[in-house]
């Protein structure tokens, strides 16, 4: 399985074709689950950073974010050449670093698999202090789980970093489902397929199994308490 068979199983449904980019480069993804519609991570170049953290041994390559909400709420986000914010108005990181996100272009937009899970594909053009940058982002509207067992896990696909950010805010979380417990579980459990996930940035607090907390750039103010990095 492969970036090519998911491909292979993706109906287009409306807008161009911006899936087939995307699979001739095989990334590695940067997954958000419970995203919301929060563009934070291409506000502060999280793509670029996420370069250097890991284990030894990772191998470099092109990296991809990869958001995902159940939320039906977010059945038509995003919309084309719409300026987005960010999911919570309360965050400051966005003003201190003089940032926007602007929808690029055209959305696209397919179904996934016989499960035919909502996915949209579009660009994002980030102006900030770091300065400007065009990012493909995907974004699909399902559980979480369901995501990594149909697509992550039937595909193989590997998660280089994966933000556990704000869980039950920007998502508002499905009732019982613990995803600061659950989706680290449910990736380490099949590293062997997909292979060890490099890092985590995690705003709860609570250990990652297999992981050790290390310093980083200060992402404060985007989580319920201060964002931590394990690798």
């Amino acid at each position: 399985m492969s970036w090519q068979t998911l491909r292979s199983q993706a109906q287009l449904v409306s807008g161009p074709d911006q899936l087939g980019p995307v699979v001739r480069t095989s990334p590695d993804l940067l997954f958000y689950p419970g995203s919301g519609h929060d563009l934070t991570p291409i506000v502060l170049s999280i793509p670029g950073r996420a370069q250097s953290w890991g284990r030894r041994g990772d191998r470099d390559g092109s990296l991809l974010l990869w958001m995902n909400d159940v939320d039906q709420s977010y059945a038509a986000w995003p919309e084309d050449g719409k300026n987005h914010k960010t999911g919570d108005d309360r965050l400051t990181l966005w003003d201190r670093h003089s940032a926007s996100a602007v929808v690029h272009g055209p959305v696209s937009r397919y179904e996934l698999g016989p499960e035919k899970t909502p996915l949209a594909v579009f660009k994002v053009m980030r102006r900030s202090d770091h300065g400007e940058r065009l990012h493909t982002v995907l974004f699909s509207r399902v559980d979480s789980r369901q995501l990594v067992a149909d697509v992550i896990l039937r595909h193989e696909l590997r998660v280089r970093c994966c933000m556990l950010i704000r869980q039950g805010g920007f998502s508002r979380q499905l009732p019982g489902f613990q995803q600061y417990q659950e989706i680290p579980r449910l990736l380490e459990r099949h590293a062997r397929q997909i292979g060890p996930v490099a890092s985590y940035l995690v705003d709860n607090r609570e250990e990652i199994p297999g992981y050790r907390r290390r310093p980083h750039p200060r992402f404060d103010d985007w989580g319920w308490q201060p964002v931590e990095l394990w690798v």
